[in-house]
């Protein structure tokens, strides 16, 4: 496929409708490559504890982000989905929901529960208790009251290097700087890491992934810590590819509402 221009690219507010091709696109470029997805089988669904386990990753990578206008996606010419950032607020006096007791109790009954119920189980051991990724610890230690929580953050390969990736971020940064104090965004690559590092996001915490190694690797391979990213969101985004500012306009609260076309 010839590599398309920056031209045509337009940034959209995402919405419940947009789901299901959302999905679709992080089955092609995210789930393969996301190394946690990757260990639990995340892209299989041919036994019913796989589709169970789809439809929980489902509900919480892209359901419980596009039920408000908190997730950006960039559209090519023939409105086809190449980049997205899904994400959603949170604040101390509306925290996420509760911690998964039913998972805690499959990670300590490994003798019991099937082999895929147990890899998910250590797996999500390790983002809250290694990581601390949840939002009310995140709340907790950043000391702040509200947070944006980016949770996927993916540009199709295609059309990686255009600055794309840029003006994703720009736009969600302008979204989450209106209802919230803090940005975080996870990094499980060095690559992520440094994009993120040049968008003035500081690191919080890295954790090594040694306790699930094993589900990630069969080799010893080294492997890029998780981390997590934080940015204030005190100061306006700015963006050294985009001579005018001004062209980074306010999202609107309406659904599918386009943000900036560059046609």
């Amino acid at each position: 496929m010839a590599s398309l221009k920056l031209d045509g690219i337009h940034y959209v507010l995402a919405n419940q409708s947009d789901a299901k091709r959302i999905w679709r696109f992080l089955t092609l470029y995210f789930l393969d490559q996301e190394l946690l997805c990757k260990s639990i089988g995340a892209k299989s669904s041919y036994s019913w504890m796989e589709k169970f386990i789809q439809s929980k990753l489902f509900r919480y990578l892209v359901k419980q982000n596009v039920r408000q206008p908190t997730s950006v996606l960039a559209l090519d010419e023939g409105n086809d989905l190449v980049g997205v950032v899904l994400g959603n607020f949170y604040s101390s006096s509306k925290p996420g929901p509760r911690e998964s007791y039913s998972l805690r109790m499959a990670n300590s009954l490994d003798w019991i529960v099937s082999p895929k119920v147990y890899q998910v189980s250590r797996v999500y051991k390790f983002l809250l208790e290694e990581c601390r990724f949840s939002p009310n610890s995140l709340i907790h230690d950043l000391q702040t009251p509200d947070i944006f929580i980016g949770k996927v953050f993916c540009v199709a390969p295609h059309v990686r290097g255009l600055g794309i990736a840029q003006e994703l971020m720009g736009h969600s940064h302008n979204l989450a700087r209106k209802h919230a104090r803090m940005y975080v965004m996870p990094s499980s690559s060095n690559l992520t890491y440094r994009f993120l590092a040049k968008m003035d996001f500081e690191l919080a915490r890295e954790a090594p992934y040694q306790s699930v190694k094993d589900l990630i690797l069969e080799t010893d391979q080294e492997l890029d810590p998780f981390r997590v990213m934080f940015k204030r969101l005190d100061v306006p985004y700015s963006d050294d590819m985009m001579e005018d500012p001004s062209t980074h306009l306010s999202l609107t609260q309406f659904h599918g509402e386009i943000i900036r076309s560059t046609t």
